[in-house]
């Protein structure tokens, strides 16, 4: 399917800049072609989703990732690598203060067991051994994607 950019398939890569309540960082969504090699764009203002996020922790203090992969390998081949789920945590706070108590609120949610369905569906053909309808994960995608 054709996108508004002329490239036949995109990547939409997602980076989320954590900040801290005093400086809040932004979740940037930007797109590019699927098979580019070489640095990555840098973020720019243009790419802003989402403000004011700040560092998720866990009720002990563990920092939680924004983004976390279940990668999943069929078989001797490394590049039959699937992302078969991504969970998405965010924090962020309000831009205003609560009018009676003075302070900024912070909301954490998260989004679990994101599946694309498509991949989902080319993971459980390679792990039946149908691999003739199976693209192995092309290196460059999987280190744009996976390893940034």
């Amino acid at each position: 399917m054709e996108t508004s950019t002329g490239w036949k398939y995109v990547v939409r890569r997602y980076t989320c800049v954590t900040g801290t309540p005093a400086a809040p960082g932004f979740l940037y969504r930007n797109q590019m072609p699927f098979n580019v090699a070489g640095p990555k764009l840098p973020v720019a203002p243009s790419m802003v989703v989402l403000s004011n996020v700040l560092v998720s922790t866990t009720p002990a203090g563990a920092v939680v990732p924004c983004f976390t992969y279940q990668v999943v390998t069929v078989g001797a081949n490394p590049d039959y690598a699937f992302v078969t789920d991504v969970a998405v945590t965010l924090t962020v706070q309000t831009q205003l203060q609560d009018p009676q108590t003075h302070q900024f609120q912070q909301e954490t949610k998260a989004l679990l067991n994101v599946s694309p369905r498509n991949v989902f569906n080319a993971f459980l053909l390679a792990r039946q051994g149908n691999d003739n309808r199976v693209q192995a994960m092309p290196l460059v995608t999987k280190t744009n994607i996976l390893y940034p």
